[in-house]
C-alpha cells in the first residue's frame, strides 16, 4: 500500500485526485448496477429499512478513521515545515560558532541538504550530508575556547533535525491502516447499493456522491502522507536563504 500511496503522491495533485475518483466512481457504479439486477433475487424489502442503521455505523467509522489519519498527517506536515526552519536557524548558529577556517564546511553541508532534497520523496534523501556532518563533528573547533558547549549543542541539534527530516520521508500511515481505510470505504459504497430507489438514475447519483466524498477524503490523506512529494511538498527555501546569507 505504501508504494501505491507514494506513486499517487508523486503525481500532480489533480491527476492523483482524478485516478482516485475514477477508481471509486467505477466501483460504485458497478456495485450499484449489480445490486439493482440482483435485488429481486435476494428478496430484499423495497424500503430497505435495515440499511440506514448499518449505513450510519459504517459511515461513522469511516469518518472517524479518516479524521484520525488526516489530522495526524497534517500535524506531521507542519512538523516537517517547522523542522526545516529550525535546521536553517541552527546552521546559522553553527556557522558563527566554528572558527572562520571551518565555516566553508558548514556551507557545504547546507548545500548538500539542498542538493539531496529531490531524493527525499520516497525515502532516499540521505545524500552526502551525513559524511559532511560527521566531519564537522570530528574536526570542528569553537570560535572561542570557552564556547565548546555551544558548538556541541549546535551539532547535536543538527543531528537530531537531520534524523527527523529523514524519518519524515517515509509513509506516516501503516499499510494496515491504509488497507482498513480502503476496505471500510468500499463497504460503505456496497451498503449504499442496498438502498433501492425506484429510479436507477437517483440510485447511481447517490452512489456517485458517496464515492466522490470518499475519494476526496482519501486524496487529502494521500496528499499529506509524504511531506516531500506532490502538491504539499515542503521546500528547502529557509536553508537556501541561509546559504545565500552566509555566502553573500
Amino acid at each position: 500500500m505504501s508504494r501505491l500511496v507514494l506513486w499517487l503522491s508523486e503525481l500532480p495533485a489533480w491527476l492523483a485526485f482524478a485516478v482516485i475518483l475514477l477508481t471509486y466512481e467505477l466501483f460504485a457504479a458497478g456495485v450499484t448496477l449489480v445490486a439493482r439486477r440482483a435485488y429481486d433475487r435476494w428478496k430484499f424489502p423495497r424500503g430497505a429499512s435495515f440499511v440506514p442503521p448499518w449505513l450510519q455505523l459504517v459511515g461513522g467509522l469511516n469518518a472517524l478513521l479518516f479524521a484520525f489519519v488526516i489530522v495526524s498527517l497534517w500535524s506531521t506536515l507542519h512538523a516537517a515545515e517547522a523542522n526545516v526552519d529550525d535546521e536553517a536557524f541552527t546552521l546559522r548558529m553553527l556557522y558563527h560558532d566554528v572558527v572562520p577556517a571551518q565555516r566553508p564546511m558548514v556551507v557545504d553541508y547546507a548545500r548538500s541538504i539542498v542538493d539531496a532534497w529531490p531524493m527525499l520523496c520516497g525515502g532516499a534523501g540521505a545524500g552526502a550530508g551525513g559524511v559532511l556532518l560527521t566531519r564537522i563533528e570530528r574536526e570542528g573547533q569553537p570560535v572561542q575556547k570557552n564556547a565548546r558547549s555551544d558548538l556541541d549543542r549546535d551539532l547535536a541539534t543538527l543531528e537530531d533535525l537531520r534524523a527527523r527530516r529523514l524519518h519524515a520521508t517515509v509513509s506516516g500511515v501503516p499499510d494496515e491502516l491504509w488497507l482498513g481505510l480502503v476496505v471500510l470505504s468500499g463497504i460503505l459504497i456496497v451498503m449504499t447499493s442496498f438502498i433501492h430507489p425506484e429510479r436507477s438514475d437517483m440510485h447511481l447519483a447517490l452512489a456517485g456522491f458517496v464515492a466522490l466524498s470518499i475519494a476526496l477524503l482519501l486524496w487529502v490523506a494521500v496528499s499529506l502522507d509524504f511531506p516531500f512529494c506532490g502538491g504539499t511538498t515542503v521546500l528547502p527555501l529557509p536553508i537556501q536563504e541561509t546559504i545565500d546569507a552566509l555566502t553573500s
